[in-house]
């Protein structure tokens, strides 16, 4: 999948757990925030691979599994210095949103090394159409499950 599909796709799930969740706007953005940030984190492998299908190790379901327990491990910690929870939950489904993205390409995911077996399900091509009108849906359901809960948001501007 393109970045901004993952991106996309980490947003409108975001806003749905806050939905869900019966968050209020401000918990419901620093979740989005913070989901569609680490949807970007298994690309880093692109810069330690010149791979072209650049699905190394932090791609991996066992990376998934490992950096999810890190960001509970470390988020409390960061917790006391007013980073909230939420950051948490929207760091850790915004990197297993990403793995299950890539895991409907045809490439899929590595299960444990970069070189070991794969899983897929071969649903989508990276870049088709098919992943485009998916982008488009998904942001479109995140805008309108956001004015649907939260309305639309505003600004109030000092005097």
């Amino acid at each position: 999948m393109l970045g901004r599909t993952h991106v996309l796709a980490a947003g409108a799930a975001a806003v749905g757990l806050a939905a869900w969740r019966e968050l209020g706007p401000q918990p419901a953005l620093e979740l989005a925030a913070a989901a569609m940030l680490a949807a970007k984190l298994p690309d880093l492998d692109r810069m330690l691979h010149d791979d072209p299908h650049h699905r190394g190790p932090i791609h991996s379901v066992a990376a998934g599994v490992l950096i999810v327990a890190a960001f509970w491990y470390f988020f409390p910690v960061l917790r006391g210095r007013d980073v909230p929870a939420v950051v948490a939950w929207g760091a850790s489904l915004g990197y297993l949103s990403h793995l299950a993205l890539d895991l409907c390409t045809p490439a899929g995911i590595p299960l444990l090394l970069r070189r070991g077996p794969h899983a897929r399900l071969d649903l989508v091509a990276t870049g088709s159409a098919v992943e485009h009108v998916f982008a488009a849906a998904v942001a479109l359901a995140g805008i309108w499950l956001w004015l649907a809960t939260w309305g639309v948001p505003y600004v109030t501007l000092p005097k």
